[in-house]
Formats: C-alpha cells, structure tokens, sequence
C-alpha cells in the first residue's frame, strides 16, 4: 500500500509589488506558499462520530458482564438450595429405614455399632450394670477419681472438682484409702474434702458428716491451718492457701443391659 503524506497549508499576508515602467499598471499579487510535512504519516484526528461509537462499545461490553456476573451468582444459589434440599431428604429417608434409633418402647435394637460400643465402654460386660468414668478419671468400685498433676489451693481445687460435677473425695472406709495409696499422689499431700470447724472444734467433710475419731489418723491442728489434706495414711492440718494437688471425686455414670437393648 502507498504511503500518504499530509501536508499543511499556510497562506501568509500578501505583498504588493509596485509595477514597473514597462509593466502595465494592472495590480499583481504575491503570496507565499509554505508547506509544512508531518512526520510519521499521521492521520488526521478521528471524527466525533468515531469517539462516540467506541464509548458505546465499551459501555455494551460493561453490562454484558455484569449479566453474567449476576446469572452465576443465582446460579450458585439455585445449586446450593438443590444440594441440601436433596441431602434433607436424603437423611428423611435414612432416618425412616434406621436400625439404631430409638423405636416406640424406647429401646435400641440389637446391632453390629451397638456391640462395639457396649465391648469397648464396658468390656465383657458379665454384670447387668456398667460403670463409666469420664476421660482420665480412674474408676473404683461405683465411683470415679480424678488425680491432679498441678498444685493450687483448697478452694481453687474444691471449684475445679465443682465445674466437673464432682466434689473434693471424702475417705469413707479403709478400702477406698487402699485404693489411693495404690497412686503415685499418695507420696505427697493432697487436698481432700475436708475442713476444721471452729464453732465445734471438730473436722468435718464437705458432704456434713464429722471425722470419726480414730478412722483416719490426724495431725494436731494449730490455728490457721483449717483445711485437711492426706499423705501416707494421714491427715494434716494445713492452711487453706497451701498450694497442693488434689482428688476428686463423683459417681460412675450406669447403663444396664436396656441402654443397649439386649433384654
């Protein structure tokens, strides 16, 4: 293709030139023609009519795009109804053909799941009831006992066995002093449930009941040293903000042979 060159065209102011003697007296005039070349070959400004079709096309391409954007999010939307929608129902139809859930007379059917967890909450089970103690509790007899590992005072001690639904242990017989000394807490002092009663001068455990004379062995108490706490065999007299660890104590959780369904 041919290269166009676009030139300028400028008219400067005319000069008169006087005539001569052999000149006719007719008037002459002279101008100056000057042509100025731009570089590059460029072209000349585009039209208004160009400057407005090309803002119209990009405003076209604007919403075009904010339709689509706009279609996939209800598209999406619509999806997810879908999704749960059929997942609801799904577990209505699960629920319908269930095997392991309660039936009208309130008991389980026997199952495969139930087996399992009857073996492993309760091992053989060769009694018709089971105890259950919580997550590192240990179980003896019908209750549950929790050794701590850090040491604070009675009172932070007595409310931490409150916020797990237990209370301080209250020794109760020579079998359940046995059972503690089988511990590793038993080497050092412990608090128990246990506190001096000033207006009787006697030592009594948090469930009311008084310390029985020579059922446990205890130090001579000084003033100040109002809370009981146990090592080896013994109670000693200490005072309430002493930092030691501590014992709680609760009932095992039972399930009989009805909670899985097996009578």
């Amino acid at each position: 293709m041919a290269d166009i060159t676009y030139v300028d065209v400028r008219v400067s102011k005319t000069k008169r030139i006087p005539p001569t003697s052999q000149e006719s007296p007719e008037r002459v005039f002279y101008s100056d023609l000057s042509l100025i070349h731009q570089p590059g070959g460029a072209a000349p400004a585009a039209p208004p009519v160009c400057s407005f079709l090309s803002r119209a096309l990009v405003v076209v391409v604007v919403l075009l795009l904010a339709v689509v954007i706009v279609l996939t999010v209800f598209t999406l939307r619509y999806a997810t109804q879908i999704h749960f929608k059929t997942k609801k129902t799904n577990a209505s139809d699960a629920d319908s053909t269930c095997q392991i859930c309660p039936t009208s007379s309130s008991k389980f059917q026997e199952t495969d799941i139930l087996k399992d967890l009857k073996t492993y909450l309760c091992g053989d089970m060769n009694e018709s009831i089971c105890l259950i103690c919580p997550h590192k509790w240990l179980s003896f007899r019908n209750r549950c006992y929790f050794f701590s590992e850090q040491s604070e005072s009675w009172d932070f001690s007595k409310k931490y066995c409150l916020t797990h639904r237990s209370d301080l242990i209250i020794i109760d017989d020579q079998n359940e002093i046995d059972f503690i000394e089988g511990k590793d807490i038993s080497k050092s002092y412990f608090w128990i449930g246990l506190q001096y009663n000033k207006s009787n001068s006697e030592w009594s455990w948090l469930n009311g009941s008084t310390l029985q004379n020579g059922s446990i062995p205890v130090r001579t108490h000084k003033p100040g040293n109002d809370c009981g706490s146990y090592s080896s065999r013994e109670i000693y007299p200490q005072d309430c903000n002493y930092r030691n660890k501590w014992v709680c104590e609760k009932e095992a959780a039972q399930f009989d042979e009805r909670f899985f369904g097996t009578n």
